[in-house]
């Protein structure tokens, strides 16, 4: 596989796993979504954080865990 499919097949992803400063946030690279006959993939060239982002991040609204 050349290196145009495989960057086609994936995509860049910023993701945190524990709550902290910037310092928890990682770019990694994941899959990229599948779409389905009903489906749209939106290209998104920026992003933007409000305060709650960034309070959410730090940990002041932390997410219930739940049991399924």
């Amino acid at each position: 596989m050349d290196a145009a499919t495989e960057e086609a097949m994936t995509m860049k992803a910023c993701e945190y796993t524990r709550y902290g400063g910037p310092d928890v946030l990682r770019l990694v690279e994941r899959p990229a979504p599948v779409v389905g006959p009903d489906d749209v993939i939106i290209q998104v060239r920026a992003v933007g954080l409000n305060p709650a982002d960034v309070l959410q991040r730090a940990g002041a609204f932390r997410f219930a865990s739940v049991s399924r």
